[in-house]
């Protein structure tokens, strides 16, 4: 663990604030900007850490988080991830402001943050909002799941050089190539009593209204009205896919191939093993779990 700096402004310390980062994140530009926003920070106590192995932002969060009144989040939608599991596990949680600097940024995104980090510092002086988080076997995710066709795409370490100068159109790659590769998974979902069984080849619980980089459905979801919604895609061979392209291409969902399911809790079952995508980051194998939200359990500048 290395605290690897520390600004203080001894005349006027109002709050203790945390900049942590990824330095991989994105195109590696993310590190030139620390000192700049430091500087902006001069009423605020700021220390700054950076990661330098996969999970490393979530341990030291879980062990300091507790020390902040703020957390700055610098990365993309993974060191987001890392951050919130770090600081779930605490029962003293700090309040965070969310700079995105990765390759799609969909959490960023649905709440209307870009990449302009001095526009976004300003947000400290407002009130932050309250969220909700969600869980899956201890584990903590702040806008989805996915599992089946396409849900290996983003967390494949194979062609990060790709993924880093190309961005979305490695997605696009990745997508195409995914197209021919069978996915059929019998599940079972219990959801706040309600018992659904079937064959699908993907499904995603979603609590915001994009996934890598698509906007769904023309859905209305919120991320702090205590639910989520779990989208089934129906495995039907050829006419999957046409539905599946229909549902993010022209934001239309068809009830006979895909079944829409909002709750607070949900209990799934699969002979089979299920390899999961959260926000991003995986895989997660997982058969029988729970998936569950957390009400109000984060505040966050936007």
């Amino acid at each position: 663990m290395r605290l690897v700096k520390n600004y203080s402004n001894k005349r006027s310390v109002i709050l203790k604030t945390l900049i942590i980062y990824n330095p991989k994140s994105g195109k590696g530009e993310i590190t030139q900007k620390i000192d700049d926003i430091c500087l902006y920070l001069k009423k605020y106590e700021v220390s700054v850490f950076y990661s330098s192995f996969e999970k490393e932002i979530t341990s030291y969060l879980f062990l300091n988080s507790h020390r902040f009144d703020i957390v700055i989040i610098f990365g993309g939608d993974g060191t987001l991830h890392e951050a919130i599991n770090g600081i779930m596990k605490c029962t003293v949680r700090p309040k965070i402001l969310y700079i995105p600097s990765g390759s799609v940024n969909d959490f960023a995104k649905y709440i209307k943050i870009n990449k302009n980090y001095k526009l976004h510092l300003a947000l400290l002086e407002q009130e932050p909002n309250e969220i909700d988080v969600y869980e899956i076997c201890g584990e903590y995710f702040i806008y989805t799941i996915g599992c089946g066709k396409f849900s290996n795409i983003s967390y494949d370490k194979r062609f990060y050089f790709l993924k880093k100068y190309l961005k979305r159109f490695f997605y696009y790659f990745k997508l195409f190539k995914d197209l021919f590769v069978k996915h059929k998974y019998k599940i079972e979902i219990i959801c706040d009593g309600k018992r659904i069984t079937g064959y699908y080849f993907m499904f995603l619980f979603l609590a915001i209204n994009n996934v890598a980089g698509f906007k769904v459905n023309g859905a209305n979801n919120k991320i702090n009205d205590g639910k989520i919604k779990l989208y089934l895609f129906k495995y039907k061979k050829y006419l999957s896919i046409i539905s599946m392209m229909f549902f993010f291409i022209y934001k239309k969902k068809n009830n006979s191939f895909i079944l829409e399911i909002e709750g607070t809790e949900f209990n799934i079952k699969s002979p089979n093993l299920l390899k999961l995508n959260l926000d991003g980051e995986g895989p997660f194998f997982k058969s029988d779990f729970e998936v569950k939200v957390i009400p109000n359990a984060l505040k966050i500048y936007y």
